[in-house]
């Protein structure tokens, strides 16, 4: 990530997301849901983003070349693609955020 900023200039972000289980919920549900939210994450950012799945329930996303206040934009574009789906109620979406 450093390498690239300096190399084109511009600042990175850098979001956690993790999806966490209400106390109903199994370990099956807790997949199905993170597999989902996977899958809202391809759908809503840009091609040229990075997403890494680092725990069943924990995705990384880079996105490159971005200024800091717009990642709250990514961050509420998916939360709000993800609150649309159907089923996944009981599950709460956790969010840190750090600029490089």
């Amino acid at each position: 990530v450093e390498r690239f900023n300096s190399r084109y200039g511009g600042n990175s972000n850098i979001l956690l997301f993790t999806v966490t289980a209400g106390k109903t919920a199994d370990e099956k549900l807790l997949n199905d849901a993170a597999a989902s939210f996977g899958e809202v994450l391809k759908k809503t950012i840009r091609k040229s983003d990075v997403i890494l799945q680092s725990k069943k329930n924990q995705y990384v996303v880079l996105l490159p070349s971005m200024k800091g206040l717009n990642a709250d934009g990514v961050i509420k574009r998916v939360m709000s693609e993800w609150e649309d789906l159907p089923g996944f109620k009981d599950f709460e979406i956790k969010t840190a955020s750090q600029i490089r």
